[in-house]
Order: structure tokens, then sequence, then C-alpha cells
């Protein structure tokens, strides 16, 4: 008994690239509302004027790529920690808790081609 399978490479890639865009743009913002969200977990959370919390975006940077940030130039202290002050990981942490529900999303949309 033989089996034959046949993948069209080229149209599949079409499919993969025409929804690629979307993609990274569904995963990306949820990722930023996860970080967003995740700014309460903390037992001290880093919110006082919440502009921290607002800089937050997102970018694509390219085909299949993007970028998420904080804007504001304090971002770093509050993620690694200074001397003074312990480190509160909101961007880490919120990647991190986002991870599991992205790769649904991509499962999903995979499925659908």
């Amino acid at each position: 008994m033989s089996v034959t399978l046949n993948l069209n490479g080229k149209e599949f890639g079409k499919k993969i690239s025409a929804n690629l865009n979307n993609l990274v743009e569904t995963v990306m913002r949820n990722t930023q509302l996860t970080i967003v969200e995740g700014f309460r977990k903390f037992p001290k959370p880093p919110i006082q004027s919440g502009q921290l919390r607002s800089s937050i975006d997102y970018t694509r940077t390219g085909e299949g790529t993007g970028k998420i940030r904080a804007k504001k130039n304090y971002a770093q202290y509050v993620e690694y920690g200074t001397f003074k002050m312990a480190p509160r990981p909101f961007m880490r942490n919120g990647v991190k808790d986002a991870e599991q529900k992205n790769l649904e999303i991509i499962s999903k949309e995979l499925q659908q081609l």
C-alpha cells in the first residue's frame, strides 16, 4: 500500500503571507493588553500616574515582525530595578503570561488555512 501526499508550498506560502500581518497584529495586541493588565499583579503595582502603563504600545517593524515597548524613559528602572528599588518586571511577566494565548491564536489561524 502506498500513500502519497502532495503539498503545494507556494499556495500554502501565499495563504500564510496573506494572513501574517493580521496574525502579528493580533498577537502583539494581545501581548500589549496582557502586559497592561499585569500591572495589578504586583504587591505594590508600578502605578502612580498611569503614564508608564499608558505608554506601552506596539508597532509592526516588518513582514511578520513587530516590537512592543514602554515609551517612558524610566520603564527600564521599574522593569529591572535599581540599587534602591526591587525589580517589577511588568514587560517580561506580561510577555510570559501572553505566551499561551498567543500560541492558541497562532494555532487557530493555522488550522483555518
